[in-house]
């Protein structure tokens, strides 16, 4: 049997979505990681997913996924997730459809916060659709919170339509086994960042409104799903949103050293490349051969600053002498010129052992091999 791990990663706009693919070439496993924004559906992976099912669908006509996770309710994460999952609705009721979850990974309010059915919060939240949110709310920040929170009810809704269960999962989770020694490991978050967002829930007023005008933009990403994967001695470390001192406690929860001497084989940027969420310290202390930025710009995301420290913090690791290399997932083509001017500015330099690679036109994805 020859074995694969390929990391699919899909052209998200400003979000993510990675598609992890392991196990024998001829019927490998799969793994899910976010679903980027609609956009992301519409235009990527949509099309990516149908392919996938046509080349590797099972005598049962579908597309298995043994894994998958929305690391967080931001819609760059979670609306792809939504068209997904509406759509698999919609098959069922004439077909089988066509992608199978054998699990997924998706801390969404309920399970976070322990809300029971009955809790005025969860009812509040429930009666928001869409951008269906009430006239009295006027902050463009806090109809975008609701509206986040109000997508995660209705992935939950969708999952639990399609009969999939969706446990809670944090960093002191045992590391989960799946398929063909696929290892997951779950570094963050802590039951501790988890117990104090539900202590803060509790004192928040039950309607709508106040809702909106007292939910911290913060709590979605503190409560970001960061996972290890392990696959015949390879590393991927994918960070969703979350800050990086909280990724590098997850590691050391588990056993490794994040000290500089252990380098892993993929990083995807935390939050896009944004300057908030790393820090020179932890690119020395969290090398990687191959580091994934997924984003187009907007936000001003990636930062010209975390392309400085990646590379200062790395030259200071133990991984200083090896090759690595930066992957786009999309082309930056948003936010602000002058920002995006540096940003291209610091890829074009020559840089010893790195190679950028950029998103290879009119695909909907950029494979990297890592067998």
């Amino acid at each position: 049997m020859s074995n694969i791990l390929e990391i699919d990663v899909v052209r998200a706009a400003y979000g993510d979505c990675l598609i992890v693919r392991y196990g024998d070439k001829a019927a490998p496993n799969h793994i899910l990681v976010d679903g980027g924004p609609s956009s992301c559906w519409d235009n990527s992976l949509e099309a990516h997913l149908d392919a996938l099912f046509k080349k590797y669908k099972t005598d049962d006509d579908e597309l298995v996924v043994e894994l998958g996770i929305c690391s967080h309710i931001d819609r760059d994460h979670i609306k792809g997730l939504l068209r997904l999952t509406d759509r698999l609705k919609r098959e069922r009721e004439t077909k089988r459809p066509s992608v199978r979850f054998e699990q997924f990974w998706h801390n969404n309010l309920r399970n976070t916060l322990k809300l029971d059915a009955t809790d005025a919060h969860d009812a509040a939240l429930a009666s928001i659709g869409g951008d269906n949110v009430p006239t009295t709310v006027s902050d463009g920040i806090s109809k975008a919170v609701l509206e986040s929170y109000a997508e995660g009810n209705g992935l939950r809704a969708n999952l639990s339509d399609l009969d999939i269960d969706v446990p809670f999962v944090s960093r002191e989770d045992e590391p989960h086994e799946l398929w063909d020694e696929m290892v997951v490991t779950v570094l963050a978050p802590s039951l501790e960042v988890i117990e104090k967002l539900r202590s803060a829930w509790q004192k928040k007023a039950p309607d709508t409104a106040s809702l909106a005008a007292t939910l911290d933009t913060k709590l979605p990403n503190l409560s970001s799903i960061v996972t290890l994967l392990e696959y015949e001695k390879k590393t991927i470390l994918l960070t969703g949103d979350a800050v990086c001192t909280e990724v590098v406690a997850g590691l050391k929860r588990h056993g490794y050293k994040a000290d500089g001497t252990e380098v892993f084989d993929v990083l995807k940027l935390p939050h896009h490349g944004s300057n908030r969420n790393v820090t020179q310290e932890f690119f020395r202390q969290v090398p990687a051969r191959t580091y994934i930025i997924s984003a187009d710009g907007l936000y001003n995301n990636p930062d010209p600053d975390t392309l400085d420290m990646l590379h200062v913090g790395r030259a200071a690791s133990g991984a200083a002498a090896e090759p690595f290399e930066i992957v786009l997932a999309d082309d930056l083509v948003r936010g602000s010129k002058t920002v995006r001017d540096k940003v291209e500015t610091k890829l074009a330099k020559e840089i010893a052992n790195c190679k950028v690679r950029r998103p290879i036109q009119k695909r909907k994805a950029r494979t990297i091999s890592l067998l």
